[in-house]
């Protein structure tokens, strides 16, 4: 099992399993902090977790073909944003939201889709992702491009709550191995 199947699970068949059982957070239990969830109905409240876990398994598809295509070529390292099968803004407004979700109901998961799994493939996309004309197509000078770029480019945000989950995340690695 790759390192992404392993956080964001197998493709088809758990999304599908989400997709036959809808089990959304249980809002009942949801935390005393306010959220601007709070003021959306449940049915629309339940749509848009349901077009964020379309756009999050999209993106989390297209890591799944990265992680293999590495396989055999190691030194692509950067990708161009018309790999992405959604704007990036998108893809971030879509982890956001359930990430927003699971602290809104003290979840460390929504519908299958962990904490870890959003930090990861947020930290891949801000990383590993470019405009279409910063992307070499030369294996050594991609390499070198996305070397440049570094870690400096993550929000505050997403380095802390990184920070915090490093040691699942890094475990989770591991085990790929």
């Amino acid at each position: 099992m790759g390192f992404f199947e392993r956080l964001f699970g197998k493709n088809e068949t758990g999304r599908q399993q989400h997709e036959d059982k809808k089990e959304y957070p249980d809002t009942a239990s949801k935390k005393s902090n306010p959220s601007f969830l709070d003021d959306i109905p449940s049915d629309q409240l339940g749509a848009l977790i349901d077009d964020a876990m379309r756009i999050v398994n999209a993106y989390g598809s297209l890591l799944e073909i990265i992680g293999e295509e590495s396989k055999s070529n190691l030194k692509i390292l950067l990708f161009p944003y018309s790999r992405l099968p959604y704007p990036k803004r998108k893809i971030q407004e879509a982890m956001g939201l359930l990430l927003e979700v699971m602290d809104w109901v003290g979840s460390s998961d929504c519908l299958g889709i962990t904490i870890d799994a959003i930090l990861s493939g947020n930290l891949f996309l801000e990383n590993h992702f470019a405009p279409d004309e910063e992307v070499p197509d030369d294996p050594d000078e991609n390499i070198r491009v996305w070397a440049k770029r570094g870690a400096s480019r993550l929000s505050p945000d997403v380095r802390r709550l990184f920070k915090e989950r490093r040691e699942d995340i890094w475990k989770a690695y591991m085990e790929s191995l």
